[in-house]
């Protein structure tokens, strides 16, 4: 799965949750208490996990791009570093 495709689900979740919430809360905060209910929490750590899995998921999809632009002539990365990126990912 695409990067973006995984984001686009996973912020399709917290919208869900969010709209849930204004469903569930059409005035913002529970009557009773006046404080945010745990499921505007629970959309801020979806929304952040959403980022947080793109960036290193779009890492994952270009780094073996970089190594084959720069890593083939020893310039970016140590010789090390590009023997285990090719154990791990192979080049596309």
């Amino acid at each position: 799965m695409k990067a973006i495709t995984a984001f686009s689900n996973a912020i399709s979740r917290s919208n869900g949750l969010l709209d849930l919430h204004r469903t569930s809360f059409p005035r913002g905060r529970p009557p009773e208490t006046g404080e945010p209910p745990d499921i505007l929490r629970a959309v801020v750590v979806f929304a952040v996990g959403a980022v947080d899995s793109y960036v290193h998921d779009k890492i994952s999809e270009n780094i073996m791009k970089v190594v084959k632009h720069c890593g083939e002539q020893n310039k970016c990365f140590p010789p090390n570093l590009i023997g285990l990126l090719k154990e791990q990912m192979p080049i596309e």
